[in-house]
């Protein structure tokens, strides 16, 4: 007889949110609050290791944008939304910052971060994005300036 053997490291707790939170985009779907899932998720993104995140890229960017920082999120929703973008912009190599040359997912990542910063209706989300923002400045190992200047 076989042992089960249970994921309990971050890249599971990622898939299994990632998933609910993928539900909460079809139609009369029943999910728990989404604020304790955003929650969760930004926590959880904060701890996979960046070849995840650059890995996953794609679903990151959707579920936090279509779902996190949708038009009808909650301002603590959006908050860590916006934590969980700021770990896949974190995630993002020097070729993906380049103005013209990078990749649009990058430049839209950075553009719907910086829209916080001007949004007077959500100011946790607001004080958030000042945070992301500050921090993704800090890390000079990557030039973020031809995306930022464009």
């Amino acid at each position: 007889m076989q042992a089960t053997i249970k994921d309990t490291g971050a890249t599971a707790y990622f898939a299994s949110i990632s998933q609910v939170l993928s539900q909460a985009q079809q139609p009369g779907t029943k999910i728990p609050d989404i604020e304790v899932l955003a929650y969760c998720y930004a926590a959880v993104v904060s701890n996979l290791e960046m070849a995840v995140i650059q890995n996953q890229h794609a679903e990151i960017f959707n579920l936090v944008k279509s779902v996190l920082l949708g038009p009808e999120a909650s301002d603590y929703t959006s908050k860590y939304g916006l934590i969980a973008l700021q770990f896949l912009l974190h995630s993002k190599t020097q070729a993906q910052w380049q103005a013209g040359g990078g990749d649009a997912e990058t430049e839209h990542a950075t553009h719907l971060l910086l829209s916080f910063l001007v949004d007077p209706k959500k100011k946790k989300s607001q004080k958030q994005a000042v945070k992301s923002i500050c921090l993704m400045l800090k890390n000079r190992n990557i030039d973020k300036q031809p995306i930022l200047t464009k």
